[in-house]
């Protein structure tokens, strides 16, 4: 696998460090059981229980192979995340997610149908003045119970984009709706949490009740693969194959937080990419971000040919930086043995790298295309 680590699990040395970063009085003992040769390791990491974000009292148990020298086998390491309790959020417990749009109307239907009807979450839009189809999609939500409005943004068609003025925007729309919530998303991305089966409404739930007020994510995208995803449009149900999105912003990602009731707003810096509210308490398990950047090789032509040029005339180095070595002949396609299948096999062995980014580090160099 092209990142060395799709799917192989992380050594239990480096979930333990991750999560040493987010729980400094993290317990940890380590005993060995069996021959010295071929032992089982034992490892029970335990939250202090002393009111801090995220404590529990019921250890994680982790097992794993020694080697001769004392070394774990990552191979047949299994470490499962601790469930949250209570998983199931009271009807009052909306939180919103506020969208910025412009010409994704091959996605945008889906990832709202998942936001409002599998992830429970409200869902306002902001629309930078579209020419496909996306108003009409917007239209066609008006009126589904957790579809909290929509709006153009700025008034008039601009030849450029605002992105500053887009973050003023969306700041604005939090503080007139106030929800007890608020998550900072896209149009091609759906933000879960990193729990199967429970829903980002109520994991956001159990991170209320733990007292914890930021979400960090894991960014995982989602790419066309050759001779599986159609070239001429969307299916999402193609883009199956993935990688962990490795360049550095992808590691600023605190935006989910707990909207605070009064006294000072919460600071949004890096470009919206990371919001602290006051007296900030990072849950310690990431949630997860399905990405969907790039979704046929004709919408990769339109997004890198088209609208980044437009994207340019704002911040021409960032879009230089980020397309600049892609051209009319560009292929977008993944070969088939470059990325991983995301299938329940490969979360259970990914499952500590979704949450806490175990063993992986910045790229400056990563290329998402």
């Amino acid at each position: 696998m092209t990142d060395g680590f799709s799917v192989l699990p992380p050594t239990l040395d480096e979930v333990v460090a991750a999560l040493r970063e987010r729980l400094p009085e993290l317990v940890v003992a380590r005993g060995r059981r069996g021959r010295a040769r071929g032992a089982e390791a034992v490892l029970r990491v335990a939250p202090s229980t002393s009111g801090r974000v995220g404590a529990r009292r019921r250890p994680v148990h982790a097992r794993g192979l020694l080697r001769d020298d004392g070394e774990l086998v990552e191979a047949r390491l299994h470490l499962p995340l601790p469930h949250p309790k209570p998983a199931s959020a009271p009807d009052d417990f909306r939180p919103l997610a506020v969208l910025a749009v412009r010409n994704e109307d091959d996605i945008l239907g889906w990832v709202l149908d998942e936001m409002m009807d599998v992830e429970g979450l409200d869902v306002f839009v902001m629309d930078n003045h579209s020419t496909d189809g996306t108003v009409e999609v917007l239209r066609a939500r008006e009126g589904h119970p957790r579809f909290a409005g929509w709006t153009s943004h700025p008034d008039e068609p601009d030849d450029a984009l605002d992105w500053e003025g887009l973050l003023a925007r969306k700041q604005e729309v939090v503080a007139e709706l106030q929800p007890v919530w608020a998550i900072h998303s896209d149009a091609d991305e759906v933000r879960r949490s990193p729990w199967p089966g429970i829903s980002m409404r109520d994991g956001l739930w159990a991170v209320h009740c733990a007292d914890a007020n930021m979400v960090d994510f894991t960014v995982l995208n989602h790419l066309p693969v050759r001779g599986h995803t159609p070239r001429d449009r969307t299916d999402i149900s193609r883009l199956d194959h993935v990688e962990f999105g490795l360049r550095p912003g992808y590691f600023a990602q605190t935006k989910c937080w707990r909207v605070p009731v009064e006294g000072e707003p919460a600071r949004w810096e890096a470009g919206g990419h990371r919001i602290t509210p006051p007296n900030p308490r990072v849950f310690p398990l990431n949630f997860r971000v399905d990405h969907y950047p790039v979704r046929s090789q004709s919408q990769g032509m339109q997004k890198v040919l088209v609208d980044a040029r437009w994207t340019a005339k704002t911040d021409r180095s960032k879009v230089a930086a980020r397309y600049g070595h892609i051209d009319e002949d560009h292929d977008f396609e993944r070969a088939p043995a470059s990325l991983p299948r995301k299938d329940a096999s490969w979360f259970r062995a990914a499952a500590w790298r979704l949450a806490c980014r175990a063993g992986m580090e910045p790229d400056p160099n990563f290329r998402l295309v």
